[in-house]
């Protein structure tokens, strides 16, 4: 198997309104993969604390999870995912924030996110499957992690605009 292929690292970073005070943000994150995939399919993080994982439980082959991350947030943020399908490689994340005075901001995904492929950070390492299933280990080689990916700040300059560019 060529995992190494089959992982992507997502990102995209967004500003509060600081003139108000969070009163929650949820964060609704669904993943595609293929049908021999029913592992998790993507690692979730807020401003670099993993938040939750999103899985393709449903008989449709993706469904919703939803995360309380109000406390993780800062005044600058940034969500990031790691993301693995070896095919019909979808991520969809939509994160719901609602101030105290009961204004809204929404922050989804497209386009404006960023992705990257990085060789040689999850190396093929063995599988874990159990007859109806076949998935990677998630055996990180950090000496090829780009340092902070997950925090706000990060220079992804280098990486694609459009996650959908990545499959």
């Amino acid at each position: 198997y060529g995992w190494d292929d089959t992982w992507a690292l997502l990102r995209h970073e967004y500003v509060l309104d600081s003139t108000k005070s969070v009163a929650a943000a949820i964060l609704y994150v669904a993943a595609g993969s293929s049908d021999t995939g029913r592992q998790y399919v993507a690692k979730v993080w807020s401003n670099g604390s993993v938040v939750g994982y999103a899985s393709v439980r449903s008989g449709t082959g993706t469904a919703y999870q939803a995360f309380d991350i109000t406390s993780t947030l800062e005044e600058s943020n940034v969500l990031a995912a790691l993301c693995w399908a070896t095919a019909g490689q979808v991520f969809l994340a939509q994160l719901e924030i609602t101030y105290t005075d009961g204004s809204r901001m929404t922050v989804a995904s497209g386009d404006h996110w960023k992705g990257h492929r990085q060789t040689g950070l999850l190396p093929a390492r063995g599988s874990v499957s159990g007859g109806v299933y076949s998935a990677p280990l998630e055996y990180w080689d950090l000496r090829h992690e780009p340092l902070g990916w997950t925090r706000p700040g990060f220079d992804d300059s280098g990486w694609t605009n459009g996650p959908a560019q990545l499959g």
